[in-house]
């Protein structure tokens, strides 16, 4: 068993850029034949904004309730502006307001919400549905104008955790917090050796997802390589299991 430790040192607040007056600036160029020419840059940069353009949800929230109830559907459905606005940022630079969120209380609601979404989409081509986590991706994987389905809000249970040898498995929902499982595994002397730098606030779903890495990984692999097997919901609404390919 290896003890680990870490220190903590205080950051210093960066200090803010001030905006230039002027929105172009001079380049002097030379050749060879020593003579000089003057390019204009254009400060494109300040002039970008992280937004995104807003589509709306072409069935309505009403009649997507409805719609979601009638096929048995028992999570949380919602299009409030308040519950929007938090899932309209996640740690990016990017902010993207859905238009609806989910919140299924099991695997039952995620196959019902994914069939009638499918569905609907043939009529309506600009739906989707968007998985969230914990919302810590640095890409905005899990922002969307459409649709949000969380995964955390219910199906973050962790089940029994079964030692053979040295061989240790668990079964996790997708919505579990690496955290809480880390606390498991400890009682057990052990720990997942591809721990993200986000885990203190990262979901084991959205790691798994993004095949997440960090220090430990360059030993003993990414999150991929330690995961058993799956249980995966299609657009089609049924969930699949899935195990890595075993060649012979």
């Amino acid at each position: 068993m290896t003890t680990r430790s870490s220190t903590a040192t205080k950051r210093t607040p960066a200090k803010r850029a001030t905006k230039t007056k002027k929105a172009t600036q001079k380049v002097t160029i030379k050749n060879k034949s020593k003579a000089t020419k003057k390019v204009a840059i254009k400060n494109v940069a300040s002039k970008i904004k992280p937004t995104a353009i807003i589509k709306r949800n072409p069935l309505g929230h009403l009649l997507m309730e409805k719609m979601m109830r009638e096929a048995g559907f028992r999570g949380g459905i919602s299009s409030q502006k308040k519950l929007l606005d938090a899932y309209s940022t996640d740690e990016s630079i990017f902010s993207i307001r859905p238009q609806v969120v989910l919140q299924p209380k099991n695997r039952h609601d995620v196959e019902i919400a994914t069939k009638v979404i499918a569905e609907q989409t043939k009529r309506f081509d600009s739906l989707s549905l968007t998985p969230r986590a914990a919302g810590t991706g640095l890409g905005g994987g899990s922002l969307t104008d459409s649709i949000v389905i969380d995964m955390c809000a219910h199906l973050n249970k962790i089940g029994e955790i079964t030692e053979k040898k040295d061989k240790i498995t668990f079964t996790t929902e997708p919505g579990a917090m690496w955290r809480d499982i880390e606390k498991k595994l400890k009682a057990h002397d052990a720990y997942l050796p591809p721990y993200p730098a986000s885990k203190d606030i990262c979901s084991i779903g959205g790691s798994i997802g993004n095949n997440a890495a960090g220090p430990d990984s360059l030993r003993h692999g990414h999150c991929a390589d330690w995961v058993e097997s799956m249980d995966v919901v299609l657009h089609d609404g049924h969930t699949y299991t899935i195990k890595p390919l075993t060649f012979r």
